[in-house]
């Protein structure tokens, strides 16, 4: 089995924090945990939602409804 490669661990500002291209290999990183809060507040994803309109989506229905 053949994968394309370049698999990367990028942060949460997009920066990659580790990189292989091609070759076969495994990649490590270091998670700072104490660094979560800062920035979760800094990518409000949370802040943002509208969780009513994804019921609307999910409601049961089969059908592709794409309005939110």
């Amino acid at each position: 089995m053949e994968f394309a490669g370049c698999s990367q661990i990028i942060d949460p500002w997009g920066d990659i924090v580790q990189k292989l291209d091609q070759e076969v290999g495994e990649l490590k990183a270091t998670l700072d945990l104490e660094k979560v809060p800062q920035i979760r507040k800094g990518v409000p994803i949370f802040a943002s939602r509208v969780p009513e309109k994804y019921r609307k989506l999910y409601s049961g229905s089969n059908s592709r409804n794409t309005s939110l």
